[in-house]
């Protein structure tokens, strides 16, 4: 009997597999896999070896909204259209630079935002030119319309460095509201100096006094 190839913890297109299923009526070997997009989805082996299946479906999904988006007159070089990559990209890419941010800590698109057309709607409807980019209101919530907002590019970088998420206390938090735990004995851009700049441990960065801050640099 020919023996089964194990493929766990290899990837075909957007697709890692993560544990045998077992075998479908035709004797082929059945496996779980897990979709960039964050799905799981079971896949036949053959299918995964020669390339037939590269997703959970979202990229077959994403293939037929480009299409129908390029037929109804919507660029894909308009910078929204560039906007809504980069924000599928933060949330699904594993290999994205913000995946980690994002994505990686459960942050997801809700399911109308992945057909262009509705979001370009929404985009639209709700003030968006080309001056302005896309923000959530709440930084721990989904990107969706009642938790997004266009805002300038500005304050978008602002928002960018106080989104920094740092752990201490056994709690993870952005920047900015680890500098009003009353925990915390300094103000924010102090803060960001000693974790960013200094490379401090977050909770000495929280808690030291300067003095104290000066004399472990000087050890």
């Amino acid at each position: 009997m020919k023996k089964t190839i194990d493929l766990t913890g290899q990837k075909f297109g957007r697709l890692v597999v993560v544990d045998r299923e077992g075998s479908n009526k035709h004797k082929k070997a059945i496996w779980l896999c897990r979709c960039e997009c964050g799905n799981t989805t079971v896949v036949v082996g053959s299918d995964l070896r020669s390339g037939h299946t590269k997703s959970c479906g979202c990229l077959e999904n994403e293939n037929r909204v480009r299409g129908a988006n390029t037929k109804h007159g919507f660029s894909h070089k308009e910078r929204l259209y560039k906007t809504w990559e980069n924000m599928k990209n933060r949330c699904n890419t594993t290999s994205s630079s913000d995946f980690e941010n994002y994505g990686g800590r459960g942050i997801k698109i809700c399911k109308p935002w992945y057909d262009y057309a509705i979001f370009r709607k929404w985009a639209y409807d709700n003030g968006y030119n080309d001056n302005l980019t896309i923000e959530r209101i709440n930084s721990n919530d989904d990107y969706k319309p009642s938790n997004c907002k266009w805002i300038p590019n500005s304050d978008q970088s602002k928002n960018t460095s106080q989104n920094i998420h740092v752990t201490a206390f056994g709690e993870t938090k952005i920047l900015s509201e680890w500098a009003k735990d009353k925990r915390c004995r300094i103000k924010y851009n102090a803060l960001y100096y000693r974790i960013k700049k200094l490379k401090l441990n977050p909770e000495d960065a929280m808690t030291m006094t300067y003095k104290e801050v000066m004399s472990t640099l000087k050890n």
